[in-house]
Parts: C-alpha cells; structure tokens; sequence
C-alpha cells in the first residue's frame, strides 16, 4: 500500500474489531513509515503488527480481545 497502509486489513468477524497486517519475507523488516502506520492504529485499538508467515498473521488476529 501507500504511505505504510498494511498489506492486509479489515475486521475481525467476532466482534468488528478493525486489524492490519504489513506482511513481510522471513527476515524482513518493516520501513519507517509502515512501523508508524502500524503504531498509530494500535494506538486506536486495532489488531496491528508485522507477519512473517500465515502462524504470525493468525497470532494477530487473535490477539485477546
């Protein structure tokens, strides 16, 4: 995306809560503009972060609520 919007967003079915995912290679690392993007929708509530692999991704989407 641009202006570090996250690969994959939407919201999680149980209860609307709003999730992004920047998907990286094994050994990649976020640039600055994603990591601030990733940041700042947590700061709302929002299911963020960085996956490496589908176990990763799934990890943040069901974080606890």
């Amino acid at each position: 995306g641009n202006h570090g919007e996250a690969d994959i967003w939407g919201h999680r079915i149980s209860d609307g809560k709003a999730l992004y995912i920047e998907v990286k290679l094994p050994g990649e690392k976020p640039r600055p503009d994603q990591e601030k993007f990733l940041k700042a929708m947590a700061a709302t509530g929002a299911l963020a972060g960085v996956a490496h692999s589908v176990e990763e991704a799934l990890a943040i989407v069901n974080q606890s609520m």
